[in-house]
C-alpha cells in the first residue's frame, strides 16, 4: 500500500466529529492516525504523509466548492465546512 492509498483510506476522517485540538498537522484526528500507523507494518515518512494528506484534502475542498457553485446541497456545505476547519488547522491559519 502506497502513501496515496493510505491517504485515500484515512481521508474519510473528515466525516468524524473532532474538535480543533484533536486535529493534527495533516488535517485529520491525531488519535485515528496513530491507531492506523500502530498496526501498519511498512515505513512511511511522517512529513510525506502530511503533505499528501493536505493535498488530498485541498483537492476534495476544491471539488466541493466547484460543485457547490452549481448545486446547492446541504451535505456539501457541511463537508465543505469540515474540510475548511481541517485545512485551517493543517496549514496553521
Amino acid at each position: 500500500m502506497g502513501v496515496t492509498d493510505i491517504v485515500d483510506f484515512l481521508k474519510v476522517d473528515i466525516y468524524r466529529d473532532g474538535t480543533g485540538e484533536m486535529i493534527d498537522r495533516s488535517g485529520i484526528i491525531a488519535s485515528h492516525r496513530e491507531m492506523f500507523f500502530r498496526g501498519y507494518k511498512h515505513s512511511v515518512q511522517p512529513e510525506l504523509f502530511d503533505v499528501a494528506m493536505r493535498g488530498r484534502l485541498l483537492i476534495d475542498w476544491a471539488s466541493i466548492t466547484q460543485q457547490a457553485y452549481f448545486e446547492d446541497r446541504d451535505c456539501q456545505r457541511k463537508q465543505l465546512a469540515r474540510l475548511k476547519e481541517r485545512l485551517d488547522i493543517a496549514f496553521g491559519s
